[in-house]
């Protein structure tokens, strides 16, 4: 039994994807695309242009003084090769940059673009939306107890079963479990390229590393649109997690850059026909757009396919029509109709056609088209659009189980069209039907799929795909099938970075030998400077020479016994060898301290150490050289490295300082000032004549015994001489720091006492009186014993006697309560 898990509901929050922010502020136009009607390079070599042309070359010229090519025509192309890229107007795009431009400017400038007799077309190219315009997903909550370790959500893929609606959904799925009991059915002859901003996951236990990584992807990190969209096509079949459309298929990846950017047209040159390529990127239209095409108060989210950029267009179109490649792009989530007037017909398939299927969406739970899904003629075929389980990611830190049932948008159902696409087609090849033309796959699919359960005929979205039909109407199972084993090229190699000989040359070998049902092999070099031998043997082998740096293409191309055939291609970069010291450039003679030698190759490691005359006064035949043995001096070091055949000896210098320990002094403390005061005077000490021994900047602290009162600033202290009765010896401290060592100085002032008038003579000794209590008040006249003294009350009191504030001591006779008598007797 499965285990079962909490549905978690998507947020009703849909970010910039249809609200966004009321103030949001218009994105302003980069670029700007242009056609010409001709390249820029054959009109400015013609000497013999007619007048017209020649002031329309002029004026375009003083509009765009630089205009740069989008597809530039590869090196490699042959005139078959740029004679296909012509026919799909690729050689005539070019590129304007309008970055330091005002909005103002570009209208203008694009407006003198319209007007010329040399342009085409001419377009603000379409900003590359963004994945904070995507749809949020939530991800699941995993169940408490799971086989293998990790969930299992296959029963909730919905979307992949048979046209009878499950789990509480009105919309059924696309048949795609029926159809894998057929050969292909897994996907083992698709290949299947995904194309968005970011990779997916290849940490994630549920899907697998790429079989190509195309584009600037070196600082890119996983993102969970694209671990989300690959889960659906391809997530393994492995008894846990998500199962995909082709879960055997080979995966890849290519970065879509921007709209410019010529990502496609680059991939398509390691594409082969019967590929799939899943774009799931939409663009923002540019502006300004009329409300009755996109009603959104956030203008910025009025997206639209890709295809909205005519240079894509074009692209997608030479994808499809030279390459036989499956372009599967979203439809965008504008809630855009793209037969509106406003388009001039740009999206009616009568008038162009680039071959690519367009993927609308529709909301399962209720059967209707999707509210933000572009609708139109040019929609092709639509799924869902809410509620897809799939394999997740959160930002960088991806766990490798994590997963959604909240994946939506186009982004959603494109995946989920593409992984039909491939589905299909790796069933046609399984069975000898070989690559299915795109534009035939796409009508395929349109005539066998299902219509929606609640369709609107004026905001059309096409048929969802049933995979199942789509292959029986192919087989024509009428008659039995032919089933035939195709080839597939393998190529593996020790290693993809080779280290190049410094004299001689060294050789490395490429096997194909893992390839399947192959009959032939033909190897070929594509890009590089090595020697390619035993081209046509299952093992070729590569010769490099010292100076064979940069990276090598290689091309392995299997043929199979019905003379079908196979290609792969593997990346050898050929380095320099080079050897690194790491270590200390100076130290104190007797330090423990080493250097060490690194090389990127294997090989035997020697060392020489010159003194500063050049003799040689150390050696070593390790990878570590030890230096404590040195004295002190100027050294210069060589590391050597060797392999063990000779292919390859390479030496790096080090510089190496070493001095004799410092011997630090302490700082001497000097103290100036009077040894001797008076009551009442000021005493002022001074250090600051002390000297640091090592150099440094001093600083001063200070103490006093017995304590007193004193202030300080820096190396000076200021001291009042107190009111003494006897002479007092204050004894100064000084401690002065110079950051390493201290020291301390005594400095003795003597404080002398103040002249005192002598005591007055004792009091006279009386008899002892009754004791003084506490309460009673007393008369004038009163005496009391108190404390071993007489005391007589001066008037009437209930204080104390022997009270210094209340009791006369010396004889004054006035302003006491009580008079002193002396001591009193037995």
């Amino acid at each position: 039994m499965k285990p079962t898990f909490t549905r978690l509901l998507l947020c009703a929050t849909i970010g910039a994807l249809f609200s966004g922010p009321l103030q949001a502020k218009e994105i302003e136009p980069t670029s700007i695309t242009v056609l010409l009607r001709s390249t820029l390079a054959s009109l400015e070599s013609n000497e013999k242009l007619p007048k017209s042309t020649s002031r329309a070359l002029a004026q375009l010229e003083q509009i765009a003084p630089r205009l740069d090519p989008i597809f530039p025509v590869p090196l490699t192309y042959s005139q078959g090769d740029i004679a296909a890229m012509e026919r799909h107007n690729l050689t005539r795009y070019y590129k304007i940059d309008t970055s330091d431009k005002s909005k103002d400017a570009v209208q203008e400038m694009l407006t003198g673009l319209k007007n010329n007799p040399l342009v085409t077309s001419a377009q603000i190219t379409p900003a590359l939306g963004t994945q904070e315009d995507a749809i949020s997903v939530v991800p699941l909550a995993k169940p408490g107890t799971v086989q293998h370790g990790f969930p299992d959500y296959t029963s909730q893929q919905y979307y992949k079963n048979g046209l009878a609606p499950q789990g509480g959904f009105m919309l059924g799925g696309l048949n795609s479990i029926a159809a894998r009991v057929y050969p292909g059915g897994d996907g083992e002859y698709a290949r299947v390229i995904s194309t968005e901003w970011s990779h997916w996951s290849y940490t994630h236990v549920d899907l697998p590393r790429p079989f190509i990584e195309h584009g600037d992807t070196g600082d890119s990190t996983p993102d969970y649109h694209d671990t989300s969209s690959a889960g659906i096509m391809f997530s393994k079949d492995n008894g846990f997690g998500t199962t995909g459309f082709v879960p055997k298929a080979q995966a890849g990846y290519s970065q879509f850059d921007h709209p410019e950017g010529s990502s496609l047209f680059k991939l398509a040159q390691h594409l082969q026909p019967g590929d799939v390529v899943q774009v799931g990127i939409h663009v923002r239209a540019p502006l300004p757009i009329p409300m009755d095409v996109c009603d959104k108060e956030d203008r910025n989210a009025c997206f639209l396919p890709v295809e909205a950029a005519h240079s894509v267009a074009d692209e997608i179109s030479y994808l499809t029509q030279e390459k036989g490649v499956h372009v599967i792009i979203a439809a965008a989530n504008g809630n855009i109709n793209l037969d509106h007037p406003y388009f001039k017909g740009q999206y009616d398939r009568k008038r162009y056609d680039s071959g690519a299927i367009y993927a609308g969406a529709a909301d399962p739970t209720n059967g209707i088209r999707a509210h933000f899904s572009e609708h139109g003629s040019r929609v092709d075929l639509f799924s869902w659009g809410w509620n897809v389980t799939t394999t997740s990611c959160d930002g960088v830190d991806c766990a490798e189980d994590m997963y959604t049932d909240s994946y939506s948008g186009t982004s959603a159902s494109n995946p989920i069209i593409a992984g039909a696409v491939a589905q299909v087609q790796s069933i046609a090849f399984a069975h000898g039907l070989g690559a299915i033309p795109p534009k035939k796959m796409r009508q395929v699919l349109v005539d066998t799929g299902h219509p929606l359960p609640f369709p609107d005929p004026q905001r059309p979205v096409g048929m969802q795909p049933d995979v199942e039909a789509a292959v029986k109407f192919l087989l024509n199972e009428d008659k039995p099938p032919v089933v035939v084993e195709l080839p597939q090229a393998i190529i593996a190699a020790d290693s993809t970075d080779v280290v190049a000989p410094t004299s001689g040359t060294i050789s490395f070998a490429l096997d194909g030998s893992d390839s399947k049902n192959a009959v032939k092999y033909q190897w070929a070099k594509l890009r590089g400077s090595t020697l390619l031998t035993d081209m046509e043997e299952s093992i070729a082998k590569v010769f490099a020479r010292p100076d064979d740096h940069g990276e090598n293409t290689y091309q392995l191309t299997v043929t199979g016994k019905d003379g079908k055939q196979s290609s792969a291609t593997i990346n050898i970069t050929i380095v320099a060898p080079v050897v690194n010291i790491s270590g200390a450039t100076a130290i104190v003679a007797g330090q423990k301290a080493s250097l060490k030698a690194q090389a990127n190759f294997s090989g035997a490691y020697s060392w020489t150490v010159l003194n500063a005359n050049g003799q040689q006064v150390m050696q070593g035949t390790q990878q570590a050289l030890s230096l404590s043995t040195l004295s002190a001096g100027n050294y210069k070091i060589t590391a050597h490295v060797a392999s063990p055949n000779g292919e390859r000896k390479i030496s790096a210098q080090h510089n190496l300082t070493v001095k004799n320990a410092e011997v630090s002094h302490p700082p001497t403390v000097v103290i100036s000032g009077p040894n001797q005061a008076t009551a009442g005077t000021s005493v002022t000490l001074d250090a600051s004549g002390s000297s640091a021994g090592n150099g440094g900047t001093l600083s001063y602290s200070w103490t006093v015994s017995p304590q007193a009162p004193f202030t300080t600033n820096g190396a000076r202290l200021t001291f009042t001489a107190p009111v003494l009765t006897e002479d007092v010896a204050y004894v100064f401290t000084a401690t002065v720091r110079d950051g390493k060592l201290s020291a301390q100085q005594d400095h003795l002032v003597m404080v002398e006492a103040e002249d005192v008038p002598p005591s007055p003579p004792p009091l006279p000794v009386e008899e002892c009186k009754p004791l003084w209590k506490q309460g009673p008040a007393y008369q004038g006249g009163d005496q009391v014993q108190h404390n071993g003294r007489i005391y007589r009350a001066m008037w009437y009191t209930t204080r104390e006697p022997g009270d210094p504030a209340t009791t006369d001591t010396i004889g004054q006779g006035w302003g006491f309560e009580w008079a002193d008598k002396g001591a009193c007797t037995k």
